[in-house]
């Protein structure tokens, strides 16, 4: 009687086809392109999952943008080509508009309400007129100002930045 679980013993020549497959190189070539391919598609739904939570994340950015800005973006998506209308900038903490008068510490801006605002300049404040680093006395009546800063208790804002809009 034949022992088929020795190791010793040599397959009988009479076994089925299948046996003799599965213990082919042909059948270990196939099973190892199949595990290939199935980590190639688990990479690739791992990036698909990646993109589809990087555009998420971008769309509810953008989605965002009045909240993260105080406006609405441009035409063409350009930020300083858009020229906002009414209730499209938040007051809260900053003011756009035009400068009315500067003397070198304080500024005074009328905003799109119509309301003129005081806002404190120091040192720390951070002026910017396309891309260069301007001066406090740089800013001239008439221009057109983004501030962002933070309220004080006299109702002035205390500017972290002021955007020179105009060229």
């Amino acid at each position: 009687m034949e022992n088929h679980n020795d190791p010793n013993t040599k397959p009988a020549e009479n076994q089925p086809l299948v046996h003799h497959f599965f213990r082919s190189k042909t059948f270990m070539v196939v099973v190892v392109i199949l595990a290939e391919l199935i980590l190639l598609m688990g990479a690739f739904n791992l990036g698909m999952k990646v993109a589809f939570h990087k555009a998420r994340y971008t769309y509810s950015w953008m989605s965002n943008y009045p909240n993260n800005f105080g406006m609405l973006p441009g035409p063409g998506g350009r930020f300083m080509d858009h020229n906002p209308g009414d209730h499209e900038f938040i007051n809260a903490n900053g003011v756009f508009g035009q400068i009315i008068s500067n003397n070198g510490s304080t500024l005074t801006i009328k905003g799109i309400d119509n309301n003129e605002k005081t806002v404190n300049v120091t040192g720390s404040t951070t002026i910017r007129k396309g891309f260069t680093d301007v001066k406090a006395t740089d800013l001239k009546p008439g221009d057109q100002v983004v501030v962002i800063g933070e309220a004080n208790d006299k109702g002035q804002i205390d500017a972290k930045l002021i955007r020179v809009l105009n060229p």
